[in-house]
């Protein structure tokens, strides 16, 4: 009786500990996806403000390279956040 008693305590522990590891993934996840989220957006953001500065003293209507540059690392950024967001299940 005792010895059943002690497995099914093992047992529930182990389904704890569990629980407590995915938790701490899916919150790891959650911040990997936070911290791409606010890279990709300030990279778009960085590039739409160079380009209206520009546009003041040059007005050519034509992404720099610079802001292109810019403007691919934001849409990288949220890409890769949006793969993880909706195909990786950790």
């Amino acid at each position: 009786m005792v010895d059943d008693f002690n497995n099914v305590a093992q047992g529930q522990s182990i389904e704890v500990d569990f629980i407590v590891a995915e938790r701490r993934v899916c919150m790891l996840r959650f911040i990997i996806m936070l911290i791409l989220l606010i890279g990709g957006l300030g990279s778009l953001l960085e590039a739409k403000l160079l380009f209206a500065k520009r546009q003041v003293t040059e007005p050519d209507n034509k992404w720099s390279a610079r802001e292109q540059l810019w403007r691919r690392i934001g849409y990288s950024l949220c890409a890769i956040d949006f793969i993880i967001a909706g195909f990786i299940n950790f």
